[in-house]
């Protein structure tokens, strides 16, 4: 049995092997649209799979591309604070060293 939307099973590897390609240079695209367009084609086409094996390949792709999302948003989170406690500390630095002294 295989599902409407994949009715070959050559047709559902070679959709796996795409994405495996694909997922191996997410931050060169991450935030363009390309990458919606990619995880919604990837959502119908390889995580609602009924292929056993292609169904196993597309879960694991799909975390691991939800995992890659929360780690850019970390670092950007991250990079952010860093940034605005580094000019907090220089205008302080600023302020305290030209109207203090």
């Amino acid at each position: 049995y295989t599902h409407i939307l994949y009715p070959n099973l050559k047709f559902n590897n070679l959709i796996c092997k795409v994405f495996k390609f694909h997922f191996l240079f997410p931050y060169f695209f991450f935030f363009s649209p390309f990458w919606v367009l990619v995880r919604v084609f990837f959502y119908f086409f390889c995580f609602l799979n009924s292929s056993y094996m292609c169904n196993v390949c597309g879960r694991v792709l799909w975390y691991f591309y939800v995992f890659l999302w929360v780690k850019m948003y970390v670092f950007v989170l991250c990079v952010y604070y860093t940034c605005m406690l580094w000019w907090i500390f220089l205008c302080s630095l600023f302020y305290f060293i030209f109207f203090v002294f």
